[in-house]
């Protein structure tokens, strides 16, 4: 049996589905991700954009309730509201976009893979 691959990013990335599950409900936005666009470096390819059908991530989030200003307001020592729910990434930290990309896709994976059960 295969050890399963974790990151820095699970736990951030378990809050954003959460948190899209809540605002937008599981059977609305997991079918909207599209695995050979996903790009979570991109304002227009981020899970937020795909997730809600809006082309721009700051006009993504607001549309699901998250105001510029909470949006960079500081969350936790793990830095703002974007990080700590696997949308963002903190300053000195942005080479790992591929990172949390892969992480939001083994996640889907996951979440797929139940629903097809």
């Amino acid at each position: 049996m295969s050890t399963p691959v974790t990151t820095v990013h699970d736990d951030n990335v378990d809050r954003g589905v959460a948190f899209l599950d809540e605002k937008l409900g599981r059977d609305v936005w997991l079918p909207r991700l599209n695995f050979a666009t996903l790009d979570l470096g991109s304002c227009q390819r981020c899970v937020a954009c795909q997730a809600t059908g809006i082309g721009w991530y700051g006009s993504a989030i607001e549309s699901l309730g998250i105001t510029i200003e909470h949006m960079h307001r500081e969350y936790n020592s793990a830095g703002s509201w974007t990080v700590a729910h696997g949308f963002g990434l903190q300053f000195g930290h942005r080479a790992d976009w591929p990172g949390l990309t892969d992480a939001w896709r083994r996640r889907v994976t996951e979440l797929r893979a139940e629903v097809s059960t």
